[in-house]
């Protein structure tokens, strides 16, 4: 159930940070908290996953102070995407 849950989470913070540049600031920063605190807790296990989401949380904190590019945003975005849909599976 938890699983699925993070899932839809992942799927949600994927679609914020494809709009990031237009995403209101504190949405963005609800998705890059989210996203950190996660991969922390988890990493603790050992898994490299988890260390790729603190780096899109640290990169989605980037896109609301100016630092947007459209190639990483993208595959940040596929990353949880298909992250959050493998976790119905």
């Amino acid at each position: 159930m938890i699983v699925k849950f993070l899932g839809i989470l992942d799927v949600l913070a994927a679609t914020i940070l494809l709009f990031g540049t237009h995403a209101p600031k504190t949405i963005m920063m609800y998705v890059a908290v989210y996203l950190i605190v996660k991969g922390l807790l988890f990493s603790f296990t050992g898994d490299f996953i988890s260390i790729v989401d603190v780096v899109i949380g640290l990169y989605a904190i980037l896109i609301k102070s100016g630092h947007s590019w459209a190639a990483l945003t993208l595959l940040f975005s596929l990353f949880l995407y298909q992250k959050g849909l493998f976790s119905f599976i």
